[in-house]
């Protein structure tokens, strides 16, 4: 049986998971969900709109002695990494950093060679922050879009501290500065445009992370895909200042037409 569940912003298979207590693995990897595996190809990412089919619990037996207490622990956990990277998009060793989940602190830690600053978090969190020395950042879990979606460069861009201007799924500007500030960094020919190449290595630099572990044991949970939110004055101080934020052009409607499609043919 199952069921068939049309995803919303904020949703990763984690959460999903969790709401109807079944392994995210057994969830992405199901035979339903294989339109799904090639569209998408991370677990991780998942786009508002995608079409997730959710098998029903299955049932399990244990023995155990009458009249007798048996503890049971509930399978999963949800792992989040953040990778700190220098203005060479490089990891970062030896940053002291915290995470807080729903106001409770946790101990403070240092990245190690791979700049990953990560944790545990707790069932049921709904508010993340990580503080690292030059500042304090919210963490929205399950808002990262695919990366062959303006909203999603925009969003990959911001992460690793490169101005795309508002996170508005737009093509204008000051998107196209950032593309070319990244293209720049990473020896790429510098056009502005998110071409095939740039769409790859921007994957590359952001995801590789995430694109580690796909196949962990099976009751565990993939590492969680993040949007770092800015704070509000680097929100307004971002802000695109084209009138009406102009409409894509016909090059750009062709290259992105709808939310959500994937016009990049894979490597």
């Amino acid at each position: 049986m199952g069921e068939n569940y049309t995803t919303e912003q904020g949703d990763c298979l984690s959460l999903i998971g969790e709401r109807h207590n079944i392994p995210w693995k057994k969830i992405w990897e199901h035979p339903n969900n294989q339109a799904l595996r090639e569209q998408r190809g991370n677990p991780n990412i998942l786009y508002p709109g995608d079409k997730v089919f959710i098998p029903d619990k299955e049932e399990k037996q244990e023995d155990g002695a009458s009249e007798r207490k048996h503890s049971f622990k509930r399978p999963g956990k949800s792992q989040l990494k953040i990778q700190i990277l220098d203005l060479a998009h490089e990891p970062l060793a030896g940053v002291k950093y915290r995470y807080v989940c729903d106001g409770k602190s946790g101990n403070e830690k240092q990245t190690g060679s791979d700049g990953l600053a990560q944790t545990q978090l707790p069932r049921g969190c709904t508010s993340v922050k990580l503080k690292l020395p030059w500042g304090t950042f919210p963490v929205e879990v399950g808002h990262l879009d695919p990366t062959r979606t303006i909203r999603g460069i925009q969003q990959r861009l911001l992460n690793l501290g490169i101005d795309p201007g508002p996170i508005d799924g737009i093509y204008g500007p000051l998107t196209a500065r950032g593309i070319r500030s990244f293209q720049a960094i990473e020896g790429l020919e510098i056009t502005g445009g998110p071409g095939k190449e740039f769409i790859k290595r921007l994957r590359d630099v952001h995801d590789r992370q995430s694109l580690q572990g796909q196949h962990n044991d099976l009751e565990e949970h993939p590492p969680e895909e993040t949007q770092i939110k800015p704070r509000g004055d680097v929100e307004r101080s971002v802000a695109d200042p084209v009138i009406n934020n102009p409409p894509a052009t016909h090059i750009e409607q062709e290259e992105f037409p709808v939310p959500g499609y994937d016009p990049v043919e894979e490597a």
